[in-house]
Parts: C-alpha cells; sequence; structure tokens
C-alpha cells in the first residue's frame, strides 16, 4: 500500500506451495506457507518495523523447516473413515497493535467525497451480496443438519499474541502483551453400524429419545422445556451419545500481563518470573505474613491469569430422528482469576489512553459521510411498484421467512401448479424432505398440476414437523470468577497482598433453540466479597462482607441468580399460543451485606485514592464535536406530521390521518390534484399520521390539507389515481386493542436484602427488604410496570433493643380488594392467612393509537398498607451518630496526608429579585373579565393531566416510655386517600349548599375542564396506655375529613379554590395525662447511645469544652415542670490540655437547673 509515493504498508508471503491431486475417489489438497510477515513502513522511528510475523529468526525458522501454515483437505478420504478430512497446523505469531499504522490505513481506504455515490454504489452491490451469501450459508447449514454427512478435523494452533505498546519508539516502553495460547481439536466418529442400530431401536422398537439428552442438571434440562420424567423405553446413556459425532476443542494458556522492554519483551518477561518467584519465597519465608494472606497473594505484572477452556461439539449422526437435537455446544471453564492493583492500573491507564487518542484523532480526520443517490434512486423505484398487500398473510407469509430452502410463494397461487413450478419454488428441499421429493413427484405424474390444497397440505405438515425439532442444544459454565483488588508490594517484582476479594461461582449460561423459538437460562450460585484486612476479625467480625443465598420460596432452587428469557419468532404457526413473543423471567435470591464504618472507610479510600487516582497524571483526552450533518437535499419527509402520543380527545382525532404501510410514501401537491407536475417534495412516510384540517372532493378523488405544527404543507389525496384503493384512513379505524400486541414481558422477583450496621465488632442494627417484585408488560404503544414489596423489617441489636426488637416492621393485614377507590376501614387484628403486602405501585402508559384510551397518557396508582415504628430516641441516635460521626463522615474524602487540590467558591449573594406583580390578588369579577378577554389563552389541564392515585392506610406511630417500659403513646393512621381528576362540569346548585362561595369559582370554570385535587382521611388517632392495668386512654380523634382544591390557569392568571371539611374532631387532656406524656418523652428522650461512642481527640493549649457531671442527659423542674433538653444542660468553658471525661453526678436536679 502506499500513496503519492509514499509506502505505508508491505505484506510478504514467502514460500507457500498448494498441492491438488485428483482421482477417482478424490481430491487431496495440500496448501502450505512457510512465513507471513506484515511491515510498517509508515511509522517514522518505530522499533516495530514487523507488525505481523512468525515466531523465530529467518535462520531458526530454515532450519527446522516447520511452515507457520500446513492444510490438507481429503474430499472424501482415501481410506473411507469419514465423508470430508481435515488437518490443518499453524505456528505462534505475533501481532503488533500500532494505533498510527491503523489510523493510517483507515485513512487509505476512506473514500473522498467526490467518490462518494460511486462507493455507496459499490457498498449497495456488496450489502446485496453479503446479504446472498448469508442467505446461501444459512441454507446450506439448514441442509447440513437434516442431512449427515461426517467430517473428520484435527487442528493444532498456536493462536498469535497480541502486543499493545505504550510508545513504539522507545526501547523500554510498557507492554501490555495478550496470549491467546494454543488449540487443539480432535474428532470422534461414531461407527455408522452402530447408529443404523439405534435408529432402528428407536423407530421399531418404540425407544425414545428425550430432546434434554445433552443436558445432565436439572438448569440445562429446563432451557428446553422439557420435563425430565417420561414413560416408556429409553435409551441409555451411552447410546444416546453414540447418536452424535464428538469434536473436542481444548484450549490452554491464555494470559494477560504487563512487561516492559519495548521490541525485547519477551526476554523482560523471563527476567520477570524469576524475579517474581525469588519475591514470592522470601514472603513465604518470612516470618511476618500469615498462611491466610499468602494463599491469595498475587503476581505484579500478571492482570489475568493463565487458565484453560474445553468446548465440546456434538453433531447428530440421525438427522431423521425428530427426537434428537441437530448439534450439542458444551463448554466448560474451570477458573478465571484476574487481579489488579494500583501500579498494574496506572499502567494499563497509560496504554488504554495512547489508544483512545487515535482513535478520537482517526473518526475526527475521517471524512464526513454523504447521502447517497441511489438510496433515492432505489426509493423512487420502490414507489413505482403497485400496491402489495399489507396485512397478516397467514402461512403465506411465512413461507418468504422461511430458511429452510423454498425459493418462492406458491401458496398465493390460484390454479393447479405444474412440475416445473414446484420444481423452482422447492429449491433444494426435496434432496432432504422425503415428503417434498413426493410432492415433486405427484407433480411429475399428474397431467394437470398438483392443487394447491395439496401444497397447503404439505406445508402444513412441514411446518408441524420443523416446530417438534431442537436444532440446537448449549450449555457453557464457569466454576468460578475471582478479582482481587490488591495493595502495591514493597518492591517491582514483589507479591501484592490482597485487600478485596470477589468471587463468584458456578456462573452458567444454557441455551435450547428449536426452528421457531428458544429459550436462555443463565444462573449463578454465589457471590462473596471478603476483606482481607479485616480490623476485627480476631473480635468475631466476620471478612465476608457480602454473601448470598438461593431462593428461599422455592425448594429446589440453589442459585442466587437466575434468569430465563424466552424468544418465539414472528413467522411461527403457533404464535396464538404464547403470551408474548419475548419474555423474561428474573430471579434474585437473598443478598447481606454487613456495613462496618471503620471498614467502609478504608476500602473507599483505596478505590478513590490508591487505585483510581493513579491516573491522574494522564492527561485528560478532549473529545473534539462533531459536525452537525446538514442534508442538501431538496426533498423534505414527514416521519411523523403530529404528534398523537400526547393528550388527545376525540374532537381531535377527527382531523388525524394515518397512511397505510404498504410501501408506498406520498408526495404532496400544492393544489387539490394528483398531477405530477404539482408535486412539493414534500413526502409522508407510509404507517404516519398527519393532521388535515378540511377535505375537498373533486372528480372523485377526496384531497386533505396537510398542516405541519399551524404550517400548511401540501394536498394529499386519500385513494390510489390508478387502482382506487384506499391509501389514506382516518386515524380513529386504525385503534387497535392494548392488549392485542404484546411484544415483551419482564418479571423480576428479589427474595431479600438484608443490611447489618456493626460498630467494630458490635451489631447495631439489620434492615432487611423481603419479597421485591417487579413485573413489566411492553405493548405495541405503550408498557405496564407494577412494583410489590412486601416486608420491611428494622431490628434492633443493641443490648437495649431486647423489649422493644423491631422498631419497624410490616403488619400482617386482611387483603382489601380496592382502597383507592374507597377509604375502607382496615383491620389491624390478627389474620393468620393475611400475606404481608407493604407497597405497591402500578404504574401505566397509554397512548391514542388505542381504543381504550382514556384520555390521558399516564396513570399512576400507589399503595401504602401496614407499617408500624416505635420510636426511642436511643436507637435513633445510635442510627445518627452511625451515619454522621466518625469514620463514615470521611468516606470519599481525601487523606489527611493529601493537600486538597479543590478551589476556593466565590461568594454568593442569597438574596433573590421577586417581581412585584407575581402576587395577584383581585375581585372575582374582575378576575372572570380577564379571563373573558383572553380566551386564546387558556390552558386546557386535560392536556398535561397525568392522573395519579395514592393510598395510605394502617400507619402506626409508637412512642414508649424507655427502651424497657410498657407504657406508650401510639398515633394511628387509619387511611389516607390522594387522587387527582379533570372535571368539564361544574357540580349542581344541591352540592354547592356546604360551601356557598364555590359559585364564584365555577363562574370562572364555565365551559372550560379544570383540574381537582382531593384528599380523604378516614381517622387519624392518638391514644395512650399506662399504669398496671394497661388502660388505653383516647387523646384525639380526628376525621373523616376531605379537601378538593380545584384549579384554573392560562398564561397571565391562575384561579384556584380550596374547600376542607374537618368533620368530626375529638380531644381530651386533663392535668394527669399531660404530666404523665412530659414524663414520658422526657424519659424517653433521655436514654442516650451505648455503643457507637467516638473517641475525642486531646486538645493541646487550646480552648475546650468539657461537659458539666451530671447524672441523666435530662431533668424536670420541680417547680415549673419545664424539661431540659440535652443541649440546655450546663457547660462551662475551661481551658485544659487533658481530653474531657464524662464523670458521675453529685447535684441534684434543682441545682443544675439553676446553673442553667
Amino acid at each position: 500500500l502506499s500513496t503519492s509515493g509514499a509506502k505505508i504498508l508491505y505484506v510478504i508471503g514467502s514460500d507457500s506451495r498448494v498441492r491438488a491431486r485428483s482421482c477417482i475417489g478424490g481430491l487431496r489438497t495440500e496448501i502450505q506457507l512457510t512465513s507471513f510477515t506484515v511491515q510498517d513502513h509508515f511509522t517514522k522511528g518505530t522499533l516495530y518495523k514487523d507488525v505481523l510475523f512468525q515466531e523465530g529468526t529467518g535462520e531458526d525458522i530454515k532450519s527446522t523447516k516447520q511452515a507457520l501454515l500446513n492444510l490438507v483437505m481429503e474430499l472424501p478420504p482415501l481410506d473411507g473413515s469419514a465423508d470430508t478430512k481435515i488437518y490443518l497446523d499453524l505456528l505462534e505469531s505475533t501481532i503488533i497493535v500500532s494505533p498510527i499504522l491503523l489510523s493510517r490505513i483507515s485513512q487509505f481506504f476512506t473514500p473522498s467525497t467526490k467518490h462518494s455515490d460511486s462507493v455507496a454504489m459499490l457498498a449497495g452491490w456488496s450489502a446485496r451480496q453479503a446479504q446472498y451469501l448469508t442467505d446461501a450459508t444459512s441454507a446450506t447449514l439448514s441442509q447440513s443438519l437434516e442431512t449427515y454427512s461426517s467430517v473428520w478435523v484435527s487442528l493444532n494452533v498456536s493462536a498469535p499474541a497480541f502486543v499493545i505498546p505504550c510508545d513504539i519508539r522507545d526501547e523500554d516502553s510498557r507492554v501490555l502483551v495478550l496470549d491467546l495460547g494454543k488449540f487443539t481439536l480432535k474428532t470422534n466418529l461414531q461407527d455408522k453400524k452402530a447408529i443404523q442400530r439405534i435408529v432402528e431401536k428407536v423407530e421399531k422398537e418404540s425407544y425414545e429419545i428425550p430432546s434434554d439428552v445433552a443436558f445432565t442438571t436439572r438448569t440445562k434440562r429446563e432451557a428446553l422445556g422439557e420435563s425430565s420424567e417420561r414413560k416408556g423405553k429409553l435409551l441409555s446413556v451411552e447410546e444416546q451419545y453414540m447418536c452424535y459425532d464428538c469434536y473436542m476443542i481444548s484450549g490452554a494458556q491464555f494470559e494477560m500481563f504487563l512487561t516492559t522492554g519495548g521490541p525485547s519483551w519477551r526476554k523482560h518477561r523471563t527476567a520477570d518470573k524469576v524475579a517474581e518467584e525469588r519475591e514470592m519465597k522470601n514472603a513465604i519465608t518470612g516470618e511476618s505474613s500469615s498462611t491466610k494472606v499468602l494463599g491469595k497473594m498475587s503476581s505484579p505484572s500478571t492482570l489475568v491469569s493463565p487458565f484453560d477452556l474445553k468446548i465440546q461439539v456434538y453433531k447428530t449422526v440421525a438427522p431423521g430422528v425428530t427426537s434428537l437435537p441437530r448439534l450439542r455446544i458444551e463448554g466448560e471453564l474451570p477458573s478465571l482469576d484476574l487481579s489488579l492493583n494500583p501500579s498494574k492500573y496506572k499502567r494499563l491507564m497509560e496504554i488504554v489512553e495512547v489508544l483512545n487518542q487515535f482513535s478520537s484523532g482517526d473518526s475526527s480526520g475521517a471524512s464526513p459521510k454523504v447521502a447517497s443517490r441511489t438510496i433515492s434512486v432505489s426509493r423512487l423505484n420502490e414507489s413505482k411498484r403497485s400496491a402489495k398487500a399489507d396485512a397478516k398473510q397467514g402461512l403465506a407469509s411465512t413461507l418468504s421467512k422461511d430458511k429452510s430452502g423454498l425459493n418462492s410463494n406458491i401458496l398465493e397461487a390460484k390454479e393447479n401448479q405444474t412440475y416445473a413450478d414446484l420444481k423452482h419454488a422447492l429449491g433444494n428441499l426435496p434432496d432432504t424432505d422425503a415428503d417434498a421429493k413426493a410432492l415433486l413427484r405427484k407433480a411429475k405424474e399428474m397431467k394437470g398440476g398438483v392443487p394447491v390444497s395439496i401444497v397447503q397440505d404439505w406445508w402444513d405438515k412441514r411446518l408441524k414437523r420443523l416446530e417438534g425439532i431442537t436444532t440446537m442444544v448449549m450449555s457453557f459454565t464457569v466454576g468460578k470468577v475471582r478479582l482481587c483488588l490488591a495493595r502495591d508490594g514493597k518492591t517491582e517484582h514483589a507479591p501484592t497482598s490482597p485487600l478485596i476479594i470477589a468471587d463468584l461461582k458456578s456462573l452458567a449460561y444454557g441455551v435450547g433453540a428449536r426452528y421457531f423459538d428458544s429459550k436462555t437460562i443463565i444462573t449463578l450460585s454465589n457471590v462473596s466479597v471478603e476483606d482481607h484486612e479485616n480490623l476485627y476479625e480476631d473480635k468475631g467480625l466476620s471478612s465476608k462482607f457480602v454473601t448470598t443465598e438461593g431462593f428461599q420460596g422455592r425448594a429446589r432452587e440453589e442459585n442466587f441468580v437466575r434468569i430465563e428469557m424466552t424468544s418465539v419468532q414472528p413467522d411461527c404457526p403457533s404464535l396464538s399460543e404464547y403470551p408474548c413473543s419475548n419474555y423474561t423471567n428474573i430471579g434474585v435470591g437473598n443478598l447481606k451485606i454487613v456495613l462496618e464504618p471503620h471498614r467502609l472507610s478504608q476500602v473507599v479510600q483505596y478505590l478513590l485514592y490508591d487505585l483510581l487516582d493513579t491516573s491522574a497524571s494522564a492527561a485528560s483526552i478532549q473529545k473534539k464535536e462533531k459536525p452537525s450533518k446538514q442534508s442538501g437535499g431538496i426533498v423534505k419527509t414527514i416521519l411523523e406530521a403530529t404528534d398523537v402520543s400526547g393528550n388527545i380527545n376525540s374532537e381531535e382525532e377527527k382531523d388525524f390521518y394515518y397512511l397505510k404501510d404498504i410501501g408506498l410514501r406520498m408526495n404532496l401537491r400544492s393544489e387539490p390534484s394528483v398531477s405530477k407536475d404539482l408535486k412539493t417534495n414534500v413526502l409522508i412516510e407510509p404507517g404516519s399520521v398527519f393532521k388535515a384540517t378540511e377535505r375537498v372532493e373533486k372528480d372523485g378523488q377526496i384531497f386533505l390539507r396537510v398542516h405541519n405544527g399551524e404550517q400548511f404543507v401540501g394536498w394529499a389525496f386519500m385513494k390510489h389515481p390508478r387502482y382506487g384503493t384506499d391509501l389514506i384512513v382516518p386515524f380513529s379505524e386504525t385503534k387497535v386493542e392494548r392488549e392485542e400486541v404484546v411484544t415483551s414481558k419482564i418479571k423480576a422477583s428479589f427474595g431479600e436484602l438484608s443490611i447489618q450496621l456493626a460498630w467494630e465488632e458490635k451489631p447495631i442494627a439489620n434492615a432487611a427488604i423481603k419479597g421485591v417484585e417487579i413485573a413489566m408488560s411492553q405493548y405495541r404503544f405503550s408498557h405496564s410496570v407494577s412494583l410489590l414489596l412486601s416486608q420491611i423489617l428494622i431490628s434492633d441489636c443493641t443490648p437495649e433493643g431486647k423489649f422493644y426488637p423491631k422498631p419497624i416492621e410490616t403488619l400482617a393485614l386482611i387483603e382489601d380488594q380496592d382502597i383507592l377507590s374507597e377509604t375502607k376501614v382496615m383491620d389491624l387484628k390478627d389474620a393468620k392467612s393475611a400475606v404481608p403486602c407493604l407497597f405497591n405501585i402500578q404504574f401505566d402508559t397509554y397512548n391514542p393509537h388505542e381504543k381504550a384510551f382514556p384520555g390521558y397518557c399516564i396513570d399512576i396508582a400507589c399503595k401504602f398498607c401496614g407499617l408500624r415504628v416505635i420510636y426511642t430516641a436511643r436507637f435513633i441516635d445510635e442510627l445518627t451518630s452511625f451515619f454522621t460521626k466518625g469514620p463514615m463522615t470521611e468516606i470519599g474524602s481525601p487523606p489527611k496526608t493529601t493537600k486538597s487540590t479543590q478551589g476556593k467558591k466565590n461568594p454568593m449573594s442569597p438574596n433573590v429579585a421577586i417581581a412585584d406583580d407575581q402576587s395577584v390578588s383581585t375581585r372575582a369579577s374582575v378576575a372572570r373579565a380577564a379571563i373573558e378577554e383572553k380566551k386564546e389563552d387558556y390552558v386546557d389541564p386535560a392536556k398535561s393531566f397525568s392522573r395519579i392515585r395514592l393510598s395510605l392506610s394502617a400507619v402506626e406511630l409508637w412512642v414508649p416510655e424507655s427502651s424497657s417500659s410498657e407504657k406508650r403513646l401510639t398515633a394511628r393512621i387509619q387511611s389516607i386517600s390522594v387522587m387527582n381528576k379533570i372535571v368539564s362540569k361544574p357540580p349542581s346548585e344541591t352540592a354547592l349548599k356546604e360551601y356557598p362561595n364555590q359559585k364564584a369559582f365555577y363562574a370562572f370554570a364555565a365551559k372550560r375542564n379544570y383540574q381537582r385535587f382531593s384528599v380523604r382521611i378516614s381517622q387519624f388517632s392518638i391514644s395512650s396506655l399506662t399504669g398496671r392495668e394497661k388502660k388505653k386512654a383516647d387523646l384525639m380523634n380526628l376525621g373523616p375529613v376531605s379537601i378538593d382544591n380545584d384549579s384554573l390557569s392560562d398564561k397571565t392568571l391562575f384561579v384556584s379554590g380550596l374547600w376542607i371539611n374537618l368533620g368530626e374532631t375529638k380531644g381530651s387532656l386533663n392535668q394527669k395525662q399531660y404530666q404523665m406524656i412530659i414524663r414520658l418523652l422526657n424519659s424517653n428522650l433521655a436514654e442516650t447511645k451505648s455503643i457507637v461512642m467516638i473517641e475525642e481527640a486531646s486538645i493541646s493549649e487550646t480552648t475546650a469544652t468539657q461537659l458539666q457531671p451530671i447524672e441523666e442527659t435530662g431533668a424536670v423542674n420541680g417547680a415549673t415542670g419545664d424539661v431540659k433538653s440535652v443541649s440546655e444542660l450546663s457547660m462551662t468553658t475551661t481551658t485544659t490540655t487533658q481530653t474531657p471525661v464524662r464523670r458521675p453526678s453529685t447535684q441534684t436536679p434543682s441545682a443544675r437547673d439553676a446553673n442553667t
């Protein structure tokens, strides 16, 4: 490759030989290539002249007489062991990734702007040829799966090593190496006589071959949707495996590592390994390292440790047995170890930065793509074709999509099919399908041809047979994936000590595919994250702060994550039997997280300032903005002339029209005529909706005046000028049922999320969220999402929390049918059959394309039911201190030794100027006059309306006297419902008697829509439970309460009305009750935390604040009954050099109050 006399690239292949020998029995072909080299002649000063070369010098290659590539093919082999034999040997090679050279090659093949049309035409031809080859390959593969031909393959491949240098001009540059290791493939062909015996047992003796023979576990069997429980005679496992030819692929020594030395990286890599082994021996003999840490130490240069891979491919030898999967693939990766430390991350990011710089430069330097004329020509040719029947063509449409060899649609013919017609239509099907061969023979014998009904029967029978055939079964398992985040070693080659190790165990992927449907299953058994620098492990705090468990609701499920995906092709004959074309079910088990502030702070500091901050010295990459593409053509297209996805009413729908999707675009005319001379070059794409404000009938044709927004763009005609068929129909006639077409469904369930809060080795609280379910249905124009949360539980794990162990818990309530419509009374009594359901939200969208469009696009319904909260100041203090004091406050902040690089913020004035005319106060007559004068400024609330319904019921708040007392205050909300709606008609005169001033508002809203926001409270009560007899005393009862807010607005004025009805309100309070409440609250607030104790740092020669010794944190004045809170306690200021110490109190409460 060269340009303007400058050399870019040399591709050299030396001593290549092709030898073919033909005989009566077959053909033997030998291909040999001694060496293959690609040289870089473009990059100046590069140390990598050869960017693709064979390992070893030229003399070594000649002395060993080994060629880079040896390929031998025998069709068929003379020994008759198989139909085809292939031998392939490939020696090791190296590929240098040079961003500069790759960028230049990309520019070399990028066409100039003046040749864009020719290139686009060539690209279109290439795309058609590629599609033809793809279809031919698919047909060949399909035919090969239906007929048996044995292929014996032997491969011995030393895969190339990809080398990415950081600097191609530096002899000691850092290098990233991706070594793909070695591949070998061996073949095990079955005996044809033994295969024939097995086929006879299945066909003559009624033996069964279950379609799940490829699966050895339950998870794999379920990928086919088949049950393992079968009745009748089954073939043994050995007989089942004799039905397949086996191809065993083994890969070894895959790895990725970093080294230095530039072109001499292999020598440096060898030296690195020797030095690392020496340092590892020193670490083992050292006394300071523990056995646990030594077992997890990793190499300071290896990113991905060497691993092996095994894949087995099974091809059926009896394709006539329909119950046998045609192809089986099983893969296994025992383990995959990845390690990363700050030094590796820094070196890796330097190489990635070099690649990004040249990739961004290449994209910016490439010439922009220009629209091709061939597209316009193809669309013009397409518009000249006759209109095709649009809609569903039943089985006739499936023939054109079937990849089994049928060349044309013969079911649409009305007359009998002759032998020539069927031979052309069936293509290669008679070679693999006995019924198709018999049909062709019948057409040859019958003089008048074969009736279409017979062809249809044959096709139905074929589709039914294809539906039950399993084309492929694949399973791949990964034993364990380990990610190790470590600290840098003491020296360059010293092993790294682990900080965090994340393990993923038993990752499995399975696929079962048939002709028209497929099912995929992904499972993950366990996930764990371990801290290897646990500060409190000797005190009982577990090193694993993230652990998982399988599903508790399923007795057989042992996996933490399970994902099932079912897909059905649109041309499936039994598509109506499936709920939708794509269905996904996601299940997640139990996840437990332990949060300890000291450990969490340590991990975050490492991630932010040890690992990720190493890239701060790298220069920032500035991305250039891509120039915006501008169309220079004169043809304008209206894809969606009018947005019909918003809120519209029946009055607006009458002006909307729909252009049928039959592959024809309509070119609007400047006048009501079909003349081509009046084209405006404004096109409407098929399947789009547009707005027309006028209908004109002329010469038997109906013309529509089309508008794009408020602008007139041309005239459209409703019927085809030549055929008279309808091209445009009213939008109301195209509406569909909402659930007629369900494109996809997703269902996800989460077992339990548990978060434990611990301070050093002492547990504080445990929060659990149980039973989360999410379901989403995607329809043709809208979707529906539902979220269900069963339980929330927060447990008090402190020693003082034994009496009230559950400060927050979900109540089991009797299920209410529809709490959003009526504010029913909820029963808090125990219900054994009741299932807790705390939170439920339903989110639905609607589209005007649907028949049941309610007039708005969004509907949100939310229900919150059954929650009890027990408030104790001690437990709240523990939680707030956990998150607001100590190490939790330092998470994310730079270490103390790191200087802050943040600049000072400029002071800003807190004053905000407010216009005087923003507050409107006027009389009703003036407001109505303003609305009447500006009717065009009226804003219909229905245009932006979204329906919202919220419900809160059965919520209790307990405030006990102390953590160990049964005396308490109880506040209870029976039910609250909030909803909004659009009102178009004012209420009657009888309904206005309760609020006479509503007449003024409804005078404003005459003949206009307005929005109403309503709140309903059934009952709110406060009671106390005191005394030895535990008597309950009601302090307050409120309800039922109704609140309505009506609002109406235009561009200059906002008018609203608020109507409140408090219903019946009761309250009773005597002096004893008041004093009891004060004592109860004071005792609750007086309790302090006992676990989260922050040690105060000593202060030297500064003014410190020392607490006055006290017995309690709160006191009551005996004379006045005033309560002294914690913040009101006496404090004295003194100068000291000691840490403040809390001492026992000797003062009485009265003395302390006096000091205060």
